[in-house]
C-alpha cells in the first residue's frame, strides 16, 4: 500500500481550520466595521439633536430679548403669549420694585466713579414725580447710606468711599407743576479710612457689620437733617415733595461695591418704589419645550452725574 506523507495527510484538517479561522475573522471585521458605524450614526445623531438644540435656544433667547425690548418700549406687561414669525414665543411681566422694609439694597454695584440714584418721591405711569395722597414721598429727619461688600478692608487707598448729593426742593412746587428749576443740592462724604479724611475733608464712616435690604454691609454714612449745617432741609423736611432723590457717587475702589438706603421716616412714611423690574420668557421648539429667561432692572430716569457739576455753574450751559 501506498503510503502519503503525514504533512499531506493533515491537509484536508489543516484547510478546514483555516477557513474556520477566516470566518471568524470575517465575524470580528464585520463586529468592528459595524460598532463603528453605529457610533458614527449615533454621533450624527447627536450632533444634529445638539445643533437643533442650540438653534432654538438662540429663538428662544431672541424672543425673551425681544420681550425685554418691547416692554421697555411700553413700560407695561405683554398681558399674554407673544408669537414672532418663526413660531418662538415670549412673555414679558412688568412689576414695580417696593422695597421691603423701607430699606433697599441697590442692584447693580458701582466702579470708581459711577453714581446711582435712590428716589425719595412716587412716579406716575408716565414717569412724573408724584407725591399725591396715598403715594409714599419721603417726610423725616435723615438718611443712612451703606456700601461695602463684607470683608473690605478699610485702610488701603482702594477703600471705597461715597459723596452722597441729597436733591430738595424748599418751595415743593416742583411736584405740583413738574418744574424743577428751583432744585437745590446739598453734600455729604463719607470715607472709612481715616488717615485720608486730612486730604479729601470726607466725615468718617461707620464700620460694621449692617444688613440692608437683606444684603450685608461694611460701612455706613448717616446724613442728619437737624443739623445745622442743613438748614433748608430742615425747614421742609416734614414736607411732603421737599426731599426728591439722593445719588450716590463711589470714589476710591477698584472692586465695585453694592450700595443702600435706609431713610429716617416720620408720619409712618414708606420708601418709593425704585424702578421696574422685567421678567421675559422666551420659548422655542417643536412643543415650545426650549425655555430661556431674561430679567432685567430698569431705574427711573435721572439725569447722568456729568450735570452733577453743571448744577453749580455761574454761566450758561453751552453745547
Amino acid at each position: 500500500m501506498l503510503k502519503l506523507p503525514g504533512n499531506v495527510k493533515n491537509l484536508g484538517k489543516e484547510n478546514y481550520y483555516q477557513k474556520g479561522q477566516a470566518l471568524l475573522i470575517i465575524l470580528l471585521v464585520l463586529s468592528v466595521v459595524l460598532t463603528v458605524s453605529l457610533s458614527i450614526v449615533s454621533r450624527s445623531v447627536t450632533d444634529i439633536k445638539i445643533t437643533s438644540n442650540e438653534e432654538e435656544s438662540v429663538r428662544a433667547l431672541s424672543a425673551a430679548e425681544a420681550g425685554v425690548e418691547q416692554a421697555l418700549k411700553t413700560g407695561v406687561s405683554t398681558g399674554g403669549i407673544v408669537t414672532l414669525p418663526d413660531n418662538s414665543q415670549f412673555e414679558a411681566l412688568v412689576t414695580e420694585i417696593v422695597p421691603t422694609n423701607d430699606e433697599f439694597a441697590y442692584p447693580k454695584k458701582l466702579n470708581k466713579g459711577e453714581s446711582i440714584t435712590f428716589w425719595l418721591v412716587s412716579h406716575d405711569d408716565s414717569g412724573n414725580l408724584n407725591c399725591i395722597v396715598g403715594e409714599p414721598c419721603y417726610t423725616g429727619n435723615g438718611i443712612d447710606f451703606y456700601w461695602g461688600e463684607p470683608g473690605t478692608a478699610d485702610n488701603l487707598d482702594t477703600t471705597p468711599a461715597i459723596e452722597v448729593s441729597i436733591y430738595y426742593d424748599s418751595a415743593q412746587t416742583g411736584i405740583v407743576n413738574q418744574n424743577f428749576s428751583k432744585i437745590n443740592i446739598v453734600r455729604a462724604n463719607f470715607d472709612p479710612k481715616s488717615t485720608r479724611l486730612s486730604l479729601n475733608d470726607f466725615t468718617q464712616a461707620d464700620i460694621g457689620s449692617f444688613t440692608i435690604g437683606g444684603k450685608e454691609f461694611k460701612f455706613r454714612g448717616q446724613v442728619d437733617f437737624t443739623f445745622a449745617e442743613t438748614p433748608i432741609i430742615n425747614s421742609c423736611r416734614q414736607a411732603r415733595g421737599c426731599v426728591l432723590m439722593a445719588k450716590v457717587r463711589m470714589f476710591y475702589n477698584d472692586q465695585p461695591h453694592s450700595v443702600g438706603i435706609d431713610p429716617q421716616f416720620t408720619l409712618n412714611n414708606h420708601l418709593s418704589a425704585q424702578g421696574i423690574n422685567i421678567s421675559s420668557t422666551g420659548t422655542s421648539g417643536l412643543n415650545q419645550d426650549i425655555t430661556r429667561k431674561i430679567n432685567v432692572f430698569q431705574s427711573f430716569a435721572a439725569a447722568p452725574h456729568v450735570f452733577d457739576s453743571t448744577l453749580f455753574s455761574y454761566g450758561d450751559l453751552i453745547k
